[in-house]
């Protein structure tokens, strides 16, 4: 027997602002092809994997939105900043993103941007 009535579908997007000295130069989410399910509450870990394709040292500051979505609309829950990134050349780095999720009654997916 699956249980949703509290669960929660994530799609990924976090957001990035430029730390280093070159503006063109962030390093990239590699999203994953299948949403991320997690309960209601606080500190739910979200699993966010970045790639510097580049050739020199990026840093970013990384923050996220969480969005709670339905077929026609998207209100904003909640706000954070949630770190800074720095990411070496040609590296990949997994990361785990812990975001408070609001309590819900039934299946709710939510779009972290």
């Amino acid at each position: 027997m699956k249980i949703w009535t509290t669960a929660f579908y994530v799609a990924l997007g976090l957001c990035v602002g430029n730390l280093g000295s070159i503006a063109s130069a962030q390093p990239k989410l590699i999203s994953d092809a299948k949403p991320q399910c997690v309960f209601c509450g606080q500190s739910r870990n979200i699993t966010v994997v970045w790639r510097n394709p580049g050739d020199v040292i990026v840093g970013a500051e990384i923050s996220a939105r969480i969005l709670q979505t339905s077929s026609a609309t998207a209100v904003l829950s909640g706000e954070t900043s949630w770190k800074k990134l720095q990411v070496l050349p040609q590296q990949t780095v997994l990361e785990s993103a812990q975001l408070d999720f609001p309590v819900v009654k039934a299946e709710t997916r939510f779009f972290v941007q």
